[in-house]
């Protein structure tokens, strides 16, 4: 469980830094979480963030900094 909170915790704060991530670090504090780790971290729900900040049509590094989200 230790390895999985910090791999988590880890691509959260990676994807974080990318300026097209809207981050709101009050909306990832009320977002739910597996408890036991069956969820991949990639596949964290997509209503933890808001749409990011690149265009459509855009790339992106990250899916959360995509305006549509996917």
């Amino acid at each position: 469980m230790e390895q999985c909170l910090a791999r988590s915790t880890l691509i959260c704060e990676v994807v974080a830094t990318d300026p097209d991530v809207v981050f709101d670090a009050e909306r990832i504090s009320t977002c739910r979480y597996s408890t036991d780790c069956s969820t991949f971290a990639r596949d964290l729900p997509v209503d933890c963030l808001a749409p990011g900040r690149s265009p459509p049509g855009a790339a992106c590094v990250f899916h959360e900094a995509c305006a549509s989200s996917l």
